[in-house]
């Protein structure tokens, strides 16, 4: 009996990870670290020059039901728009229409985050933990809602990501239509991690499957060797 209650529990618990394991988007593996778009910003600093939104549309991968985190990369301009002083953003995931270009039913909403005014890239990385539908188009965005001056986003002038695109908008609050900037910037440079959030829902892979035969054929075999050692 003790080897059937040692092995059973172990497979089963390899199998839960095995049916959890992360699906990940990651274009910041083809960025080269100093290319990006501008500006990023509020009305606050040089109006004509800044736009409040910035995103980054994606689909969920096929088997993924659930968004774990998102990762962007924003760096002040070092240019006369320079921020005096760091920024207040919000970001914001969103079901988004790639016909319309507008965003649905909007899934998560971080709290105020600062922006800082320290020249170079700082990577933000945000715990959605939201539940998205396999293939549905979404849209990450997000506002700066106060600060001086101008930012830039880490992207791509080529096409990093074949399911989404850069996107921006001037309607602050995320309404209005969100057009593709593809003419500068393909795709952000992001990272995007996504998991089952019902992992006992897959169906065990062939493997899988006969490691829980040789567990079952163990605890057998087991369970005849202490019947003959009594």
């Amino acid at each position: 009996m003790k080897l059937k209650t040692l092995v059973l529990p172990a497979l089963l618990s390899l199998f839960l990870a095995t049916a959890g394991r992360a699906q990940i988007i990651n274009t910041e593996a083809g960025w080269d670290g100093t290319t990006g778009v501008s500006s990023f910003g509020n009305s606050a600093g040089f109006q004509f020059y800044n736009t409040p939104i910035f995103g980054q549309t994606f689909k969920a991968p096929v088997g993924a039901d659930f968004l774990k985190s998102f990762e962007i990369n924003v760096s002040p301009r070092s240019d006369f728009n320079t921020p005096t002083s760091n920024g207040v953003f919000k970001a914001s995931v969103a079901v988004f229409d790639t016909v319309t270009r507008t965003i649905g039913a909007v899934i998560w909403t971080s709290g105020d985050t600062v922006l800082s005014s320290a020249y170079g890239y700082t990577a933000y990385n945000f715990a959605v933990n939201a539940n998205v539908s396999a293939s549905q188009s979404y849209v990450f965005f997000a506002e700066e809602l106060s600060g001086r001056g101008s930012y830039k986003w880490g992207g791509s002038q080529s096409d990093l990501y074949t399911d989404g695109t850069f996107v921006y908008s001037n309607t602050p609050g995320g309404g209005g239509t969100f057009p593709a900037f593809t003419s500068t910037v393909a795709d952000t440079a992001f990272v995007a991690v996504f998991t089952g959030a019902t992992p006992l829902t897959p169906v065990p892979e062939a493997s899988t499957y006969a490691l829980f035969g040789a567990a079952a054929c163990m605890s057998i075999a087991g369970l005849r060797r202490v019947r003959k050692a009594k």
